[in-house]
């Protein structure tokens, strides 16, 4: 977060010019992609009841896709491109912003990295006895590994141990 000259909270694009207001601070949430080239805005329309996603290519912010998910949905990775969308009980999405091609994933996802080819989600609700599965992000229904006891939050870099 930081202010601009007059005083305008948001997140700034920062280039070889002056700087740009690329989000306002309310309800609004930026990602940076992992590989750098991009990154994902999400903005929350209260009125109308959806978040907004938008991906801007860096530098400079040209916008390259937008869509809109459910309020009950984020952006849980983001990498050139592509950004997966989770959280929602009804499934979660691999977006491709150029094309805007949306496929849909099992289960409730709550962590991903596109680099590594994983995700983890519950098979149901967790507070109603669902287990977490990690799988790949291209073959999701071949789970990889499951547990009902413990949880994945993050995956670690491709080669790490």
């Amino acid at each position: 977060m930081d202010y601009n000259a007059r005083g305008q909270r948001g997140t700034y694009l920062l280039g070889y010019g002056p700087s740009r207001l690329i989000a306002p601070a309310h309800q609004t949430t930026v990602r940076l992609a992992g590989d750098g080239k991009s990154l994902s805005i999400a903005r929350y329309h209260p009125r109308l009841d959806y978040i907004s996603v938008r991906i801007q290519a860096l530098p400079g912010g040209r916008e390259v896709g937008r869509t809109a998910i459910r309020p009950d949905q984020s952006v849980i990775d983001v990498r050139g491109f592509r950004a997966v969308i989770g959280g929602s009980s009804r499934g979660g999405l691999l977006w491709d912003a150029p094309s805007g091609t949306r496929r849909l994933k099992t289960g409730i996802i709550h962590a991903a990295d596109i680099a590594a080819d994983r995700i983890a989600y519950f098979h149901r609700d967790p507070s109603r006895g669902g287990c977490t599965r990690v799988a790949t992000l291209t073959r999701p229904r071949a789970v990889l590994w499951a547990s009902c006891r413990e949880a994945v939050v993050a995956f670690s870099p491709p080669g790490a141990c």
